[in-house]
């Protein structure tokens, strides 16, 4: 026991020692990382390069690519004219039909976009989302 103090104090110390030790290894951390590349995917994280090719990325698959909803529609309960390049045509009740696309704002990471990674060993890294300044 060191002198001035109690046994429970230098308790306390010994086990706030060994609990900040064990969150260095095992417990789960985020961090900021820096797209590099895209093929393969890149990033810098915590002074390191990770790369997919080493198998040390997993990623969301939102952030792989834009999307593009389309789907068969037809309109009911218009009627009315309608000018396409144009011609000049009418429309009646049901008469429209065919695919209703749309194309979403992408989400795919491009070089130089920050990204919030999740590791527990820093060796695997999960990317979790994409961040935009405001």
């Amino acid at each position: 026991m060191k002198d001035g103090s109690d046994a429970y104090s230098e308790m306390l110390d010994i086990f706030g020692a060994e609990g900040a030790r064990k969150a260095q290894t095992g417990a789960l951390q985020l961090y900021v990382g820096t797209v590099l590349g895209l093929d393969p995917l890149e990033i810098e994280v915590n002074e390191t390069t990770q790369s997919a090719a080493d198998g040390n990325l997993w990623i969301n698959p939102q952030l792989t690519a834009s999307a593009q909803i389309s789907t068969p529609a037809t309109l009911g309960g218009i009627s009315g004219t309608l000018t396409l390049d144009g011609e000049r045509q009418t429309i009646t009740e049901g008469s429209l039909a065919g695919t209703l696309s749309m194309e979403l704002p992408s989400q795919a990471l491009a070089v130089g976009d920050l990204v919030i990674l999740l590791t527990r060993d820093q060796q695997s890294f999960f990317v979790l989302c994409k961040e935009v300044k405001l």
